[in-house]
């Protein structure tokens, strides 16, 4: 006994699989456009202040005996201009800002 689909069968599986991989392609590129504009993060004050304490937190980690990254490097960029003016920390400054915000 042979199983045989007819024309519409394979119509409709044809259309099925073209509708779910338009969908998957889609999905990856909304997902890659989110991810794509997350990179180029405004500066602004608020966004500043957090890149100032993930530096800090991370070389407070290894109690700073290396400088965790390269400053200039993570996004965002320009928080050293005006009117933001935050700029790359010393060890100094996040041992204060570390340990009175813990």
């Amino acid at each position: 006994m042979q199983l045989v689909l007819g024309k519409k069968a394979i119509a409709m599986n044809t259309a099925t699989l073209i509708i779910i991989v338009g969908a998957l392609i889609f999905f990856s590129l909304v997902i890659f456009y989110g991810w794509a504009n997350l990179q180029n993060i405004e500066a602004d004050r608020a966004s500043c202040t957090i890149k100032l304490l993930n530096y800090c937190t991370e070389w407070w980690k290894n109690q700073f005996k290396t400088v965790p990254y390269n400053w200039a490097d993570k996004a965002p960029i320009g928080c050293e201009q005006d009117p933001i003016k935050i700029n790359q920390p010393t060890a100094d400054d996040c041992n204060i800002l570390v340990t009175r915000s813990s």
